[in-house]
């Protein structure tokens, strides 16, 4: 052993090295000691499963939507289009889990060019799903092809916008899976994450707390005088 100062590493020779619960920390890992935790982020597979109920239970209520529609407008028809409704919106699932899959090759992809092909999904999801209520409706009711053109219009606008809803959500979901799953692979997100929170509080107790008596009456004060001098007043 000797007494040299090592110009590399800016420690004497005869001295130890830090352990790494003695070395100094920074600013955002001092605020983050001993912050507790909340439950650890849902993994995928959790968010799959979300997602997957979301999509049955959403086309689920499209069938008993649609069935109460024809049993109030056409109660003599609803016996005989349980069968071609349920297809249909069993294709609509079939569909939709297309669209999952499409939000999930996209994963690195920006959040613009994801919303960009969402929104080309659900356009494109409402044509093949009407094309799907066509052939399947027409074979049980081939009357229906004598609906006029403004009629085909109105139920692509309307599965527009149920496509437009359910391509929102996947993408939603995609995303915020996507990021649960960053954050867990990245730990100085999760720090930074944990300032956030931190400071979040911070600001939440401090708008909690009363202002100082003497403070308020300044301010008020100083709030009429400017009101005096525009020549407003209000109590």
């Amino acid at each position: 052993m000797n007494d040299l100062y090592s110009p590399t590493n800016g420690i004497r020779s005869d001295e130890r090295s830090l352990k790494d619960d003695e070395r100094p920390h920074s600013a955002a890992s001092a605020i983050t000691t001993g912050l507790r935790i909340g439950p650890k982020a849902p993994r995928r597979a959790e968010m799959r499963k979300a997602t997957v109920a979301i999509i049955l239970a959403f086309w689920v209520f499209y069938f008993l939507g649609t069935s109460i529609v024809v049993f109030t407008m056409s109660p003599d028809e609803l016996d005989t289009m349980y069968a071609p409704r349920a297809i249909v919106a069993a294709s609509g699932v079939g569909v939709s889990f297309i669209m999952v899959w499409v939000q999930g090759l996209l994963r690195h992809s920006s959040l613009s060019r994801r919303a960009l092909v969402a929104l080309a999904l659900s356009a494109l999801g409402a044509a093949v799903h009407l094309g799907f209520n066509l052939v399947i409706f027409g074979q049980f009711n081939p009357r229906q092809w004598e609906t006029p053109l403004a009629g085909f219009i109105q139920d692509y606008m309307f599965r527009l916008w149920i496509f437009g809803t359910l391509s929102g959500m996947i993408l939603a979901l995609s995303y915020a899976a996507d990021i649960r799953e960053h954050m867990e692979n990245c730990a100085d997100c999760r720090g930074e994450y944990r300032v956030g929170i931190a400071i979040t509080e911070v600001v939440q107790r401090a708008c909690k707390e009363s202002a100082p008596e003497q403070l308020r009456t300044v301010v008020l004060a100083r709030i009429r005088d400017i009101q005096s001098e525009h020549g407003v007043l209000v109590d």
